[in-house]
């Protein structure tokens, strides 16, 4: 017997607030008699439920069409969240049971949430870190898994069950994959979508990674990438540059050891689980590194990154875009002036900013260089990481980071895609309008300076409830805030916007949303600024 459950899957808080109509709970249990059936989303294969699977059938969705079930996976012991049509659920309430039916407040009262899944998430854990029960493949010479393993189990949840659901992670919505994985929003542009977390809770193979990120296109999973051992989150931000050495020499012991572990574990258990690895390079020029990659018939390729005593990183790709090493195809001019200048936007109060560029979160860590370069890059529609572009940045343990040596990593991006960097003259309003009346955000290096830093803060809070004519009277008059310039306190940030009335900037900061606008007096930004650039077709 074949039974399709066409499902509906929510966030763990939508499903247990929105349940509206709570009868009587019933737990079914798939009698052994009854044949394993899949679980489908659509057209596309998230699962199997097997004999002895356990379905709590606790209440139906607002509307009526669907009831709110828990399917209780049997090998593993976690929750799953399912929004099942009354149709394909009916047949099996009258399933024999054995379970105590699942407890269900009072009409009006929120069922309480299920408990966060255990630490150890993955099939490894019952046993050693380091090993798999599941045999190697049987071709060497082939990078993907067997088509057994392809077409009867998932593969990907034995990496991280809370991550991954099946093997085809690219048909779920990014918000549901983040919400799963507890992973915040970081940037929803019309294009894209991002959600970030550093010490994300969940595992992989026994070990938590030091940062993950999920990208969506902007609804659906387009990328995947999970840092672990790495100079710049394992280290972190390093303030104090007369104290670099030292903090530097007393954390490198512990951390070339967990490098070393993490190396080991990540490499033995992708390859037992996977089969034998190819080869990969990603990027090209000075932006390169070298992955091992891993196919999946399910159009996935997973690629692990290993840069000695830097970082091990594992990202998930579609196929085709592993194919192309990591390079989208780049838009035409016209193409690309046409979206730029789209996200203009101007305001009644005179302020004119570039929207839809999207957050990216540096971390507690010292990247903003790198993390203002993804944001620019992915923003003009090419890939960017900060990581690799960190690496091959040469960015400093515990942050810091040469333009130079950057901008001869971005370089060789915007070559391939026919775009270059051009410089600005010098910091006032009529060269940035120039370029933000096109849509392209501006690259500024600045120093940091905290009077400016304060001034900065203050007007942007007090900008927002002063009316046009009073705050063009008080800025006028504002002048730039005493202090002393330190060339060892440097930062990057992108000026996203001007006010030639009041004669504003607009810059954004890569740490997060909270400081995605603020606004500074031209001859403030002029007395702090090193060097200003645009990326140009």
């Amino acid at each position: 017997m074949k039974i399709n459950l066409f499902i509906i899957l929510f966030s763990m808080g939508l499903i247990l607030s929105n349940a509206q109509d709570n009868p009587s709970s019933r737990s079914v249990v798939v009698a052994s008699s009854i044949p394993a059936f899949r679980v489908t989303d659509l057209s596309s294969e998230i699962g199997s439920l097997k004999s002895g699977s356990k379905l709590e059938v606790a209440g139906k969705l607002p509307g009526g069409t669907h009831y709110r079930v828990t399917y209780i996976n049997p090998e593993t012991g976690l929750p799953m969240q399912l929004g099942c049509k009354i149709s394909d659920i009916d047949p099996l309430l009258g399933a024999p049971s054995g379970t105590s039916p699942a407890p269900v407040p009072p009409p009006g009262e929120k069922t309480p949430p299920l408990p966060a899944p255990p630490p150890e998430d993955n099939a490894v854990s019952s046993k050693s870190r380091n090993a798999i029960d599941t045999p190697a493949a049987s071709t060497p010479n082939t990078p993907p898994a067997a088509p057994s393993r392809e077409t009867n189990k998932p593969i990907l949840p034995r990496i991280s069950s809370s991550l991954f659901l099946n093997d085809r992670p690219f048909d779920e919505s990014a918000s549901a994959m983040a919400a799963r994985c507890r992973l915040p929003s970081e940037a929803k542009t019309k294009s894209l979508s991002s959600f970030r977390a550093y010490k994300p809770g969940f595992e992989c193979f026994g070990i938590k990674p030091n940062m993950a990120a999920v990208y969506g296109d902007p609804d659906c999973v387009s990328e995947i990438n999970l840092v672990f051992s790495n100079t710049g989150d394992s280290i972190g931000q390093i303030e104090d540059d007369s104290k670099r050495s030292q903090l530097v020499a007393k954390a490198m012991p512990g951390f070339k050891k967990e490098f070393k572990e993490q190396e080991e574990i990540l490499e033995k258990n992708l390859t037992e689980l996977l089969g034998k690895s190819v080869k990969q390079q990603l990027g090209a020029g000075n932006n390169r590194e070298y992955a091992q990659r891993w196919d999946r018939e399910s159009g996935v390729t997973l690629l692990l990154t290993v840069l000695p005593q830097k970082m091990i990183a594992l990202r998930v790709w579609k196929k085709n875009v592993a194919d192309r090493k990591g390079m989208l195809k780049p838009l035409s001019d016209a193409e690309l002036r046409a979206a730029c200048s789209m996200n203009v936007e101007k305001r009644p109060n005179g302020d004119v900013v570039v929207t839809e560029i999207p957050m990216i979160d540096q971390g507690p860590k010292g990247y903003c260089v790198p993390a203002t370069y993804e944001r620019v890059l992915r923003y003009l529609g090419m890939w960017g990481d900060m990581y690799t572009l960190a690496m091959n940045g040469q960015t400093q343990l515990g942050g810091g980071t040469c333009l130079s040596d950057i901008n001869g990593a971005v370089a060789i991006i915007l070559s391939q895609a026919g775009r270059r960097f051009q410089s600005l003259p010098q910091m006032d309003v009529i060269p940035v309008k120039k370029y933000i009346d096109m849509g392209i955000p501006v690259i500024w290096s600045c120093h940091i300076v905290k009077a400016c830093e304060t001034q900065a803060g203050e007007n942007t809070y007090e900008r927002r409830r002063a009316s046009p004519e009073e705050w063009k009277k008080k800025i006028r008059s504002q002048k730039p805030p005493a202090g002393q310039i330190n060339e060892n306190r440097g930062h990057v940030r992108l000026i996203t916007g001007y006010n030639s009335a009041t004669r504003e900037i607009c810059f954004s900061d890569s740490w997060g949303a909270d400081h995605a606008e603020s606004w500074i007096p031209v001859k403030t930004a002029r007395f702090i600024t090193k060097s200003l650039e645009a990326i140009m077709w």
